[in-house]
């Protein structure tokens, strides 16, 4: 019972971080001003859909002894196409450049690799004034990715500045809950990854693929190539897995350093929605990271699947 609890609460708060990543770092915040905002049952259900996914994601790294950046780029493009290709179809709207957009373009650098394996270990291990640096860093992204929708949506300094520190507020909470509890104790048992898939598989078959029959014909092809990969993987791999890597709590310090991520992102909102311009960061953003997303794939499928040189065949 324990060990179920604690795996309910590593889901939480890896569900809210990915939900942060995947959602609010990505919208914005912003919404149609004709369109009621999402109410508080929508952002539960929300968060819930992420832990479940954060349950998933943990478990693939335990079972398939994830150890490195490749292997975790491997487990990032499943998270990825799960959810973009299961919980929702976009995967299939604009084929073949919505393989990679936003499933291996956002999702697996950004929400996994990014905020949930490199942000916590920043946090733990780094100096205050890196933790700054990057904090800044990816304020200044957030603030130009942001201001996307302008000529669709208006753009509103106050409410974004309000959802970013709220926000934020939430995901420092989860980082410090994170390694309060310690990613190394998650142990995913057998009754609990069956509920899981059988979660994801009932939602996937009776919606998305009711609704998107091809799905059926991507999806088992997109997440067979990460399984070969994976199990390959787990052949050769005799380091400890990334769970086990990535143990204590983060330095307070370095957590407060992480306000600074809403309060340049804000300042440049602020300022960027007063000028007027209609910056194509969207536009920007989607030929960058779609070539990006890919290549990261190809790499850490060639590494993982031990292709490499230095590798073992």
């Amino acid at each position: 019972m324990k060990t179920t609890l604690r795996n309910l609460a590593l889901s939480l708060a890896s569900g809210y971080i990915l939900t942060f990543y995947s959602e609010f770092f990505f919208y914005g915040g912003l919404n149609d001003p004709g369109t009621p905002a999402p109410g508080a049952a929508d952002l539960f259900l929300l968060w819930v859909t992420y832990a479940l996914m954060a349950y998933i994601l943990m478990a693939l790294i335990r079972r398939y002894r994830v150890a490195g950046i490749p292997a975790l780029l491997v487990v990032g493009a499943a998270y990825g196409w799960m959810l973009e290709g299961g919980i929702v179809a976009t995967v299939y709207e604009e084929l073949p450049w919505s393989l990679s957009f936003t499933a291996l373009a956002w999702h697996m650098p950004i929400d996994v690799l990014f905020g949930w394996y490199l942000v916590p270990k920043w946090l733990r291990e780094r100096s205050f004034g890196f933790n700054l640096r990057v904090a800044a860093l990816t304020g200044l992204l957030w603030g130009f990715w942001a201001v996307w929708p302008a000529q669709v949506v208006p753009l509103n300094g106050g409410r974004f500045a309000v959802f970013s520190f709220a926000t934020v507020g939430l995901l420092l909470a989860a980082y410090a809950l994170l390694g309060y509890l310690g990613l190394e104790t998650f142990q995913p048992r057998r009754g609990g990854m069956l509920l899981a898939g059988a979660l994801f598989l009932g939602w996937y078959l009776l919606n998305t693929a009711f609704a998107v029959p091809i799905s059926l014909l991507i999806l088992p092809v997109l997440l067979g190539i990460c399984w070969w990969v994976l199990r390959r993987n787990a052949r050769v791999e005799n380091a400890p897995d990334l769970l086990d890597t990535l143990p204590g709590k983060p330095h307070w310090g370095n957590l407060l350093a992480w306000l600074a991520f809403p309060l340049i992102a804000a300042a440049e909102y602020i300022f960027l929605a007063g000028t007027g311009w209609q910056i194509p960061s969207n536009v920007v953003g989607y030929l960058i990271t779609v070539p990006l997303g890919l290549g990261l794939f190809g790499w850490g499928c060639a590494v993982s699947a031990r292709l490499h040189p230095r590798g073992k065949s």
